[in-house]
C-alpha cells in the first residue's frame, strides 16, 4: 500500500528542506525515493516563476493529478505545499482514499520569528501580510487536524 505524506507549514518553516533531507536519507540507506510533488516547482514549470500565484487552479489540478497517478502506480508521495487550509488537506485525503493509500500529515512547528528570518534570507520573499494570513490559517488548522482522517500526524519541532 502506498503512502501519501503531506507537509503542513507556513512559508519559511522548512518544508522543502525537510523533503530534501528525507531524500538524502533514502539515498544513504539505499531505499526507494518517494515521488515529490511540489506546488512551487509546478508553478515554476508552468509560469517560469515559483512565486506566480496567477495559475493556482491549474497548479493544484496538476499537483493532484501527479499525486493520484503516482499513488495508483504504487509509489509513495511527499506533497510539498503549505496545506494550511482544511479544504487543501481534504482534497489530499480524498485522493489517498481513492488510491487506497495510507496518509501521514507532517506538521512543521517553527516559531513565527524564525520563519520570518528564514523568509527574509530567501530569494523568494513572501510579503509580511501574507505570512501573517498564513500563520492565522496554520494556527486554526492545528485545532482541526485531530478531527481529520489521517492515519498518522507527526509534529516536527524546529
Amino acid at each position: 500500500m502506498p503512502d501519501l505524506v503531506v507537509l503542513m507549514g507556513i512559508p519559511g518553516s522548512g518544508k522543502s528542506s525537510f523533503v530534501q533531507e528525507q531524500l538524502e536519507v533514502c539515498d544513504s540507506m539505499d531505499w526507494d525515493r518517494p515521488v515529490v510533488v511540489s506546488t512551487d516547482k509546478i508553478r515554476l514549470e508552468l509560469t517560469g516563476d515559483a512565486e506566480n500565484q496567477t495559475r493556482n487552479g491549474e497548479v493544484f489540478r496538476l499537483a493532484h493529478h501527479r499525486t493520484v497517478t503516482a499513488l495508483l502506480l504504487g509509489y509513495d508521495v511527499m506533497f510539498d505545499a503549505t496545506n494550511v487550509t482544511a479544504s487543501a488537506r481534504k482534497d489530499l485525503l480524498d485522493i489517498a482514499k481513492d488510491a487506497e493509500a495510507d496518509t501521514t500529515l507532517m506538521v512543521l512547528r517553527v516559531p513565527f520569528e524564525e520563519c520570518l528570518r528564514r523568509n527574509g534570507d530567501r530569494d523568494r520573499v513572501v510579503p509580511l501580510d501574507i505570512m501573517v494570513k498564513m500563520l492565522v490559517k496554520y494556527t486554526e488548522s492545528l485545532h482541526a487536524i485531530g478531527t481529520e482522517a489521517w492515519n498518522n500526524i507527526i509534529f516536527i519541532e524546529s
